[in-house]
């Protein structure tokens, strides 16, 4: 996780007592991006139960195309829980560069009724 992701997780997450370890961005370009080889390499070599990813990232922008978020994922211990906030999912521009449909194992996709659909207090349950 990286500070310029959404501040409530990590205020959550230490919360309950996790010990949070943060990878830096990489520069491509004119851009920051997470580094998703260096996240799954400290995912690994931590036994992280968690690893969190906002994509779209907030606030570069810059999302992941379905390909790399499988490739993260198979990359990942079985025993890694992988969550995906996609609060701004909507905005990807290209379908084939969102991310993947469909359950991928041991991870977690948040969604929002807020950003896209203006729903925020409109809250879902499912069984």
């Amino acid at each position: 996780m990286h500070r310029r992701h959404y501040p409530t997780f990590r205020y959550f997450a230490e919360g309950v007592g996790a010990r949070i370890l943060e990878v830096p961005y990489q520069q491509q370009g004119d851009r920051l991006q997470a580094d998703l080889p260096r996240l799954a390499e400290v995912a690994r070599a931590e036994r992280a139960a968690v690893l969190y990813l906002a994509n779209p990232d907030n606030p570069s922008g810059h999302y992941w195309s379905a390909d790399d978020i499988l490739a993260l994922r198979e990359t990942l211990p079985s025993s890694t829980l992988l969550i995906l906030d996609e609060a701004y999912v909507d905005f990807c521009v290209d379908a084939q560069d969102a991310p993947p449909q469909g359950a991928l194992p041991n991870t977690l996709r948040l969604r929002t009724l807020s950003k896209a659909y203006a729903l925020a207090g409109l809250r879902v349950a499912t069984p």
